[in-house]
């Protein structure tokens, strides 16, 4: 009996020192500002079997769900979420913070963009450090276009010292250097669409790694685009993409692949 328990005990053990997820309230309990004046003919939110759906509709003409609560000063947090959507959407999540002048500072907030494809599960990842000046902190979702996108799987936790070092330590990079051949400058908040061709240069799968530059000259390790090639056929793409507001260029690292004719096109979304 005593090995029984001795067993149990060893097995509940990591349990007690889970990462407790701050996200307290669900989806469908956050705020919702769904323009003009969260009418229920433009949106709808509903959770079913730990997933929840969000929609909105032709006649909105902003749409977001959001969630705020205080975060320490100084101690480093990750944000993780996972999405799909059936016939496109687009969206992204935001964390805003508000200072001791008791004003959210929208110039300021970080920004996830998670492409979506349809029928797919995709899941985002935002690593964030709490400002020294900060008294709330606001995780906010947008969905950027009419739409349905269904949302499951939100979890934020605190890092320990040593995690949230070695995060520090991994997103040391090189400069960013526009014109080198793997550094482009893009325009914040801007939708740009990507064209290039290439083909994968062996047997394993090929890699185009696209990821964002923050003004600040770090790479934002979480926001990233993959591009998969597969077999030695060239293949082109076009794909529209979003610049999150706290990004203005991206580095892109090619793997496995020849490539040619990459793009940046500025793109207006209707």
């Amino acid at each position: 009996m005593k090995q029984i328990l001795f067993l149990l005990a060893l097995a509940l053990f990591p349990a007690l020192f889970a990462a407790e997820n701050l996200l307290t309230a669900p989806l469908t309990d956050w705020k919702r500002d769904f323009r003009p004046d969260n009418r229920s003919d433009i949106y709808d939110v509903k959770a079913s079997d730990n997933v929840t759906r969000i929609r909105r509709f032709a006649n909105s003409t902003f749409g977001r769900v959001y969630f705020d609560l205080p975060l320490k000063a100084g101690a480093t947090y990750r944000l993780n979420y996972t999405q799909t959507t059936e016939h496109g959407a687009l969206t992204k999540m935001l964390v805003i913070f508000k200072g001791n002048d008791k004003r959210w500072h929208e110039k300021t907030r970080l920004s996830n963009v998670e492409p979506l494809v349809n029928g797919e599960w995709s899941t985002g990842v935002v690593t964030f450090t709490v400002p020294d000046d900060v008294i709330e902190t606001r995780i906010d979702f947008r969905l950027d276009s009419f739409g349905t996108v269904d949302l499951k799987d939100l979890s934020l936790v605190e890092l320990t010292p040593n995690e949230a070092e070695a995060y520090k330590k991994s997103i040391e990079v090189k400069p960013f250097q526009p014109g080198n051949g793997i550094d482009y400058a893009l325009e914040p908040g801007t939708y740009y669409r990507i064209h290039f061709e290439g083909r994968a240069t062996d047997k394993a799968d090929g890699t185009v790694k696209m990821v964002f530059h923050a003004p600040d000259g770090s790479l934002i390790q979480d926001g990233y685009i993959t591009f998969f090639l597969r077999g030695n056929e060239p293949k082109k793409f076009s794909e529209v993409i979003a610049v999150s507001d706290n990004a203005d260029g991206v580095r892109v690292t090619i793997t496995g692949v020849e490539g040619k004719d990459l793009v940046f096109e500025p793109f207006e979304v209707k």
